[in-house]
């Protein structure tokens, strides 16, 4: 073959290289979406591939549209499907492409995740020393790592669900539910802090009284109040004000001492707390804001308060629910049935909450060693409990849908309810996608190598310009 021969064919490569690569960027790649399911395994289900993710799941749609269309059958997209077998919850981002395949096709998803019912909750903790409330449901026994931005914070076993306290977290909090590679991952943003407010006490003086002060003071707490040591003589505590919420978090009632009820009424419907403890759930003018009513009291057990349930050891009374009200802690006692020790309900935008314990000062000063430590707990969770502060402000984005806190339900409101584990593709089932063509075959063929036919044309002409200027030739 002479150089002239050579040069022909050169530039017919270069053509035609040219031509073919034209032809298919004018075409629409039509891939055989049913033999083409997006497995797990084959992606990395993390935000670093939404990008691949986004194209291979455009191209389908596409090719669906395209086979519609071919098919001149306005149900054909809707018969085609697109298989997707998910061993984890994919992220945010992906969890939205995949949602719009619901506008193009009729997607089919089979669930591996293992992960029904996983969420994450994060709320502040009302209280001057702050932290963070965590509650995690994990819809089955598994191993859970929670991390933020600073690494790894616990590693636990949750079975339906889990609730602890966290000091303080950084960026965000994710929970991660399985091993590394196939792990469903849940993100809540880190709330702002609440700002707390001053504590109201109403109490006649006492060791109940002065426990309860003292206990509140030594977790950061700020009180006010009143004791009233005789019929004209009233004991401050603090720098007491009218009670309102702009100054008051909460108003705390300890005994049946003589009390304001339309003062202490009108702070709890305005978005004020209130605890009443002990003798004040004998208050009559607080019947209509308490969720209780007396029925008898319960002895104290001998020698309780030194043992692993020391509020057996404490006087209790027996009640039951007066008005629509939640039963948030009970105690079985030395009874066959759970008596309701902490009661709460809402009043207005407020929040009442009744504690059926007497003197409970007495679990810290005849309790074990930690009965101290104990006490302040408990109080401070009381009132935590109904506690009045300013709300975090919160972003409305993405407030229709679950997103990262639920990952698995915003799954499935994006998606759809999955099929059941290795069962088949329902609407695979009921239609078949419409054959593909000879040419939308090699269409398919060549538009994946596109990039390569410019490559070649462009050396082929290169080389056939070459070749003639070495042989002089213009």
């Amino acid at each position: 073959m002479n150089r002239v021969t050579s040069e022909r064919l050169l530039r017919t490569v270069g053509v035609s290289a040219l031509l073919l690569a034209w032809w298919a960027s004018y075409r629409v790649p039509v891939p055989s979406i049913s033999a083409c399911p997006l497995r797990g395994p084959a992606l990395l289900w993390s935000d670093s591939s939404a990008r691949a993710l986004g194209d291979s799941v455009r191209t389908r749609i596409i090719a669906a549209s395209h086979q519609a269309h071919m098919a001149r059958a306005p149900d054909a997209t809707r018969a085609t499907t697109l298989p997707l077998v998910l061993p984890m919850v994919p992220a945010q981002v992906q969890r939205a492409l995949l949602g719009a395949l619901r506008y193009s096709l009729a997607p089919v998803w089979i669930d591996s995740t293992r992960a029904r019912g996983f969420a994450l909750a994060l709320a502040p903790v009302v209280s001057p020393q702050g932290g963070l409330a965590v509650r995690i449901s994990a819809g089955s026994l598994a191993p859970i790592v929670i991390t933020d931005a600073g690494g790894v914070i616990d590693s636990v076993r949750v079975g339906n669900a889990m609730s602890w306290r966290l000091a303080s977290a950084t960026d965000g909090v994710t929970a991660r539910r399985g091993n590394r590679r196939d792990a469903s991952r849940a993100w809540v943003a880190v709330p702002e802090a609440i700002r707390v407010k001053r504590l109201y006490l109403f109490a006649n003086p006492g060791w109940e009284a002065k426990f309860v002060v003292a206990a509140l003071e030594e977790q950061g707490w700020s009180v006010d109040g009143a004791l009233r040591a005789a019929p004209a003589t009233i004991v401050t505590i603090g720098a007491p004000q009218r009670l309102d919420t702009a100054r008051y978090a909460a108003a705390l009632v300890l005994d049946s001492t003589a009390v304001d009820a339309g003062t202490i009424t009108r702070f709890v419907r305005q978005g004020g707390g209130l605890v009443l403890a002990g003798d004040a759930l004998r208050i009559p003018s607080l019947a209509t804001v308490r969720p209780l009513r007396i029925t008898g009291l319960r002895g104290a057990v001998p020698g309780a308060l030194l043992t692993a349930s020391p509020r057996r050891g404490l006087q209790a009374w027996e009640v039951s629910l007066a008005q629509p009200a939640t039963v948030l802690d009970v105690d079985s006692g030395g009874h066959a049935h759970a008596d309701p020790v902490l009661i709460a309900r809402r009043v207005g935008a407020g929040r009442v909450l009744a504690s059926v314990y007497r003197e409970s000062w007495r679990w810290r000063m005849e309790g074990s060693d930690d009965g101290a430590d104990a006490h302040r707990r408990w109080w401070t969770s009381l009132v935590g409990m109904v506690a009045y502060g300013s709300p975090p402000i919160r972003s409305s984005a993405g407030a229709l849908l679950p997103g990262d806190a639920a990952p698995y339900a915003d799954l499935v409101a994006r998606l759809g309810a999955a099929t059941a584990p290795d069962a088949p593709p329902r609407a695979a089932t009921a239609a078949t996608p419409p054959a593909v063509g000879v040419t939308d075959w090699i269409s398919d063929r060549v538009h994946a190598w596109t990039g390569l036919l410019y490559v070649m044309a462009a050396l082929a002409f290169l080389m056939e310009w070459g070749s003639r200027r070495l042989r002089g030739a213009r």
